[in-house]
């Protein structure tokens, strides 16, 4: 193995680590958060729920940053500070304006969901005593939850009882109650009825509720924490490699290398299974190589290629149209995003021009010698 082989291997086990690692960080920190914001809406009458979900977000945000920059340091083998990750472009947007329009994103429809519910449980208290107060044995036992009659509900109510245990027991509730008026109603009754309703509120009513912000609150964070963690570690581990294989005179040849565990066809194909320059699927000459991440998740790797020469390289005309032929109609769309860019593609387009259409500078392609930057990377001397 060459002197740049195992540069490029050690740089690979620290991105791998550091990748890891912030996910598993990732997946604490949005539970955390999502136990905070629950105890608070739950437990602090004092607190507002909007006030509760503001400040799980916030703690949020600034735990992942932390964690972020650290996983950055890490990586780069550097002292990386949380206002340097702030300040790294996200898109085309700064990681701190991200992060700001995320939780308040998070925050409005957090909140929303829990008016909606509070109002979704007003109207089935108000129902299910409607169902008691004016139940007569000779309609039958009503069941306005399911079936055709649900269609009619207030929407918090048919919202709040999506979920099918709550509304099983929702229903199991009002159908004994009508069945309680059915033999005899006073005071007594009505009122150990509406104190089972009270219960059925705490308990599989709160448990609808904390099934929706879940997904609204915690998945949300995790979700975008994670792509933001994977895509930026990922970007700044392949400009460190391109500016290390461009600086490495031995290396002609570099081969954009597809993750193995990559779910689906995409850009990435293109990039690591074309002969685009009669070297073999994926092999360019190293000035000419395109540089991972080519999307969201990707973690596909340029490798030097010590067996290869680019002395004799020549670019293939017409070889990403080619390509996108020879994997048939579907998987060309597949390829390029959908049918109509990989048609423009065949058409002639280059393919980087076609896959750039509409992305943040930050974001189109890159090629090995062109010299890609990153804003946590010092500027490395050319010879």
């Amino acid at each position: 193995m060459t002197s740049i082989e195992l540069v490029i291997l050690a740089a690979e086990r620290r991105a791998n680590a550091a990748a890891t690692a912030v996910q598993a960080a990732i997946e604490a920190q949005a539970q955390a958060a999502f136990l905070a914001m629950w105890q608070a809406l739950v437990n602090d009458p004092t607190m507002s729920p909007r006030e509760a979900i503001a400040a799980a977000q916030a703690k949020f945000s600034g735990e992942f940053t932390a964690e972020l920059a650290k996983a950055f340091g890490e990586l780069l083998q550097a002292s990386i500070g949380t206002a340097q990750v702030l300040a790294m472009p996200v898109g085309e947007i700064t990681l701190s304006a991200r992060l700001y329009a995320h939780a308040q994103q998070v925050t409005n429809e957090v909140a929303a969901l829990v008016r909606e519910h509070a109002k979704g449980i007003t109207q089935a208290r108000e129902l299910s005593r409607r169902l008691y107060d004016g139940y007569n044995p000779a309609d039958g036992i009503q069941r306005p939850l399911e079936g055709t009659a649900r269609g009619e509900l207030p929407q918090a109510l048919r919202t709040l009882t999506e979920d099918m245990p709550a509304r099983r027991q929702l229903t199991a509730l009002q159908v004994a109650g009508q069945q309680q008026a059915a033999r005899l109603k006073s005071r007594a009754l009505r009122a150990a009825y509406l104190e089972a309703f009270d219960a059925w509120e705490k308990g599989a009513g709160l448990e609808a509720l904390r099934k929706r912000l879940d997904v609204a609150q915690r998945e949300k964070n995790r979700f975008l924490a994670d792509r933001i963690a994977q895509t930026e570690l990922s970007r700044a581990h392949q400009t460190e490699v391109a500016g290390l294989l461009m600086d490495d005179t031995e290396t002609t040849v570099v081969q954009v290398r597809m993750n193995p565990a990559h779910p689906r066809t995409d850009i990435c194909d293109l990039h690591a299974r074309a002969d685009l320059w009669g070297l073999g699927p994926g092999n360019y000459p190293k000035a000419e190589a395109p540089v991972p991440p080519f999307h969201p998740f990707c973690w596909c790797r340029l490798r030097s290629m010590p067996s290869l020469s680019a002395a004799n390289a020549q670019r293939a005309q017409g070889g990403e149209a080619a390509y996108l032929r020879k994997v048939g109609k579907e998987a060309a769309g597949q390829v390029m995003g959908a049918m109509g860019r990989a048609q423009r593609v065949l058409d002639g387009e280059p393919a980087r021009k076609v896959a750039d259409a509409g992305k943040p500078k930050a974001y189109m392609t890159r090629t090995v010698g062109e010299v890609p930057s990153h804003p946590l990377i010092n500027p490395r001397p050319r010879p």
